[in-house]
């Protein structure tokens, strides 16, 4: 039995090649892509994903998707399947979305060959919560389409990118409080030799001021570095 695997290479979440703003050459109108009336679709984006670039290092996008309507049934969990699949388009074309194809040499009752086929898609569910985060989503309907379009750009990615970062650091230092004993007098708190050298450590909203500041914490408590 042979079996052949054709996995695709996962892309980085943050680069997006910017030629093909220039191959696509459509202005993205995020604003007014929709009329007042849900149900009213005429000015709806058509199906797919459209990048533009703003500058030398920006650029935005719109990924559209639809469905039938049918009937009100779930209307709302549709839309919402909708903008969790424009976020899953869009996180595929940056990479982030492997597939493999595998097909199996197997055997049949009539001691036949034949070729059996598994197709897998695997989603980065830790890089679709940044997709999420930094999506704007438009959406209509009308008797007989659902349409859903989300838009990002490079500022909207990069400062949901931040704030995870943040959150991680400010996880960090919590269990390094958890650790030392936060009503206890090795509290940080209590420390006022760390607080003189990191005063904005509990404002900052930089994530690597507070590694730093663990970083020294450890060191100066005599905790293992990683």
């Amino acid at each position: 039995m042979k079996s052949f695997k054709y996995p695709i290479k996962f892309l980085s979440l943050v680069k997006i090649p910017i030629t093909i703003g220039f191959f696509l050459g459509m202005p993205l109108n995020t604003q007014s892509l929709f009329a007042e009336e849900k149900s009213a679709c005429s000015r709806a984006p058509s199906p797919g994903t459209q990048i533009m670039v703003t500058g030398p290092d920006s650029w935005k996008s719109l990924v559209t998707v639809w469905e039938p309507k049918d009937n009100d049934k779930f209307l709302t969990e549709k839309i919402e399947l909708l903008k969790l699949k424009a976020a899953e388009e869009f996180l595929d074309y940056l990479g982030g979305v492997s597939t493999k194809l595998e097909i199996k040499q197997v055997q049949n009752n009539k001691g036949e060959i034949r070729e059996s086929y598994t197709y897998e898609r695997n989603i980065d569910w830790n890089g679709i919560k940044h997709i999420l985060m930094s999506m704007k989503s438009f959406h209509c309907y009308d008797k007989d389409r659902i349409f859903v379009s989300g838009g990002w750009t490079s500022d909207s990615l990069k400062n949901a990118n931040a704030l995870v970062d943040l959150k991680k650091a400010q996880e960090e230092l919590f269990n390094l409080e958890m650790l030392l004993g936060p009503d206890s007098k090795d509290s940080i708190l209590y420390d006022k030799k760390i607080i003189k050298k990191f005063p904005k450590l509990y404002e900052t909203d930089d994530p690597e001021y507070i590694r730093n500041a663990i970083t020294y914490i450890k060191k100066v408590r005599g905790l293992k570095l990683k």
